[in-house]
């Protein structure tokens, strides 16, 4: 099994979800007794394999400038946000990506930043293939290797 945390910003929150077990919003949803549910942003994330961000729009600005100070290199992020910033019109990608400065490659809608050091070291890998519009045995190794499974 991994350890898996759960942050929130609001105490309140916290202590509901700790006893509960449930989301007020996802009421047909059990939370794990194994999960870890905490207040502390950089307890959080700083020894997590990977982030997954799912705030509000809204937030996405200010998740984003915290977590730039803990973030390294070898940690693996995915965004789940969605939407559109009201006051920059930004969706929450582009959002993200003013404050995180160890993004190596952006995809369209879909920003992947993972394993930075490995990454850096296909890069051009990346570049090539869209290019040509054709696989590449390095970057399938590199997805299968990250993702468990076999492209």
């Amino acid at each position: 099994g991994n350890d898996v945390s759960m942050w929130t910003k609001f105490t309140e929150e916290a202590n509901y979800l700790d006893q509960q077990r449930r989301s007020p919003n996802l009421k047909n949803i059990i939370i794990d007794d194994t999960i870890k549910i905490s207040t502390n942003f950089q307890e959080t994330v700083e020894n997590a394999e990977l982030i997954l961000i799912a705030v509000p729009a809204a937030f996405v600005d200010d998740v984003s400038q915290e977590l730039n100070k803990y973030l390294k290199n070898s940690q693996h992020v995915c965004i789940a946000s969605k939407g559109i910033e009201n006051d920059s019109c930004l969706f929450v990608y582009d959002v993200f990506k003013k404050y995180i400065d160890k993004l190596p490659y952006y995809f369209g809608n879909f920003d992947v930043f993972i394993n930075y050091n490995n990454f850096k070291s296909i890069e051009q890998e990346f570049i090539d293939s869209s290019e040509k519009n054709i696989r590449n045995e390095k970057i399938d190794k590199y997805f299968s290797e990250l993702f468990g499974y076999t492209l």
